[in-house]
């Protein structure tokens, strides 16, 4: 009887581990913290802007997401910006939008369902956990929140860098996202994601590093560019998070 408890605990804890895996593979700081998200749906030049329900859908994963350091995200309020000219949004357009809505003590999140000086980029932040002023997120799909959030708690996207991370991961700490366990990354930004993966995420693109060796990123994880395939981020990604929002010296969040 006592074997067939000890086989049944065993299993439970099988599933319990399967379906949170970057939670019980190592400990991870506990952050305790909870951000108000002020969402600012803006216009488009038919008149449309993004759902309120389709929101609240992407701020409930991305408290999924941010659960291993236990960070969680609160819709606060949604307004409407009206006017379709930030429809297409550049810089000065930014700084408009940050005077005239954004909310002090909050994350102030811009959805934007038209165009971004990149194609191939969906979200821009501006500021970070740790900036003096206001930090805004511009999102131009609900998919690119999380990827948003990885920024403005201090990452990089994995195929970030001025020098070349070689695939061995000898350079790692000094390259790329300088992150070591997210695989070097050869995304350039000037092309298609689709140059390098297919309609099931497989990476496709026959590129080597300097030293002879074929890259093959982590597709899957949130800071890449490969936007259909995300789904996690990797430990010392929670851990660099973690440790940015920890030492942040503003406290207005």
């Amino acid at each position: 009887m006592k074997k067939l408890l000890l086989y049944f605990l065993l299993l439970n804890g099988y599933f319990v581990f399967g379906q949170s895996s970057f939670i019980f593979k190592e400990d991870l700081p506990c952050v305790n913290k909870q951000f108000n998200v002020f969402v600012h749906a803006v216009n488009n030049y038919q008149y449309k802007t993004i759902r309120e329900v389709d929101v609240k859908e992407a701020i409930a994963r991305a408290n999924e997401l941010f659960a291993p350091i236990c960070v969680s995200f609160k819709f606060c309020e949604m307004d409407t910006v009206f006017n379709y000219y930030y429809n297409s949004l550049d810089s000065d357009k930014m700084d408009e939008l940050d005077v005239l809505y954004e909310q002090h003590n909050r994350i102030n999140l811009f959805v934007i369902l038209g165009g971004f000086p990149n194609p191939f980029i969906r979200e821009v932040v501006t500021g970070s956990i740790d900036s003096l002023t206001g930090s805004n997120l511009y999102i131009n799909s609900t998919d690119a929140f999380p990827q948003a959030l990885g920024h403005f708690f201090g990452l990089d996207y994995t195929f970030k860098g001025d020098k070349e991370e070689l695939v061995d991961g000898s350079n790692c700490e000094t390259s790329g996202d300088k992150i070591c366990d997210t695989p070097a990354d050869p995304y350039t930004i000037i092309r298609r994601p689709s140059k390098y993966v297919d309609i099931k995420c497989r990476f496709i693109r026959l590129e080597k590093d300097p030293n002879g060796d074929f890259y093959q990123p982590d597709v899957t994880n949130i800071m890449s560019i490969f936007f259909g395939c995300h789904c996690k981020f990797s430990l010392e990604q929670y851990k660099r998070m973690a440790e940015n929002i920890l030492k942040a010296k503003t406290k207005h969040w």
